[in-house]
């Protein structure tokens, strides 16, 4: 694979970290959010990290054309059940199209 891909996908992985911290940040003061925002929070974080632990672990093994579609159709449904979440297809293209990240 693309060492510029490869480096996409990594720089993802961490940005999802980022995300992650932010949306656990917010369950960790429960005076702030009510019960229905604490579970859409808790099954975004649960999709998130299971879409990218995936990642992560082709990533280690070499693997990550094999798993590629199933990593993005993932996503696509992070995105179209939480319309909130981050649309890492744009931040992948992005860095993919300045192959400095």
């Amino acid at each position: 694979m693309e060492q510029n891909k490869i480096k996409a996908y990594q720089t993802l992985i961490y940005q999802a970290f980022l995300d992650i911290r932010v949306i656990a940040s917010k369950l960790a003061y429960p005076s702030v959010i009510d019960v229905e925002d604490a579970k859409r929070s808790s099954l975004l974080i649960f999709h998130m990290t299971n879409a990218f632990h995936n990642l992560a672990l082709s990533l280690a093994e070499n693997t990550i054309s094999n798993c590629e579609d199933d990593f993005w159709n993932r996503i696509k449904f992070i995105n179209e059940k939480f319309p909130e979440s981050i649309q890492y297809k744009d931040i992948f293209n992005r860095l993919i199209q300045n192959s400095d990240c």
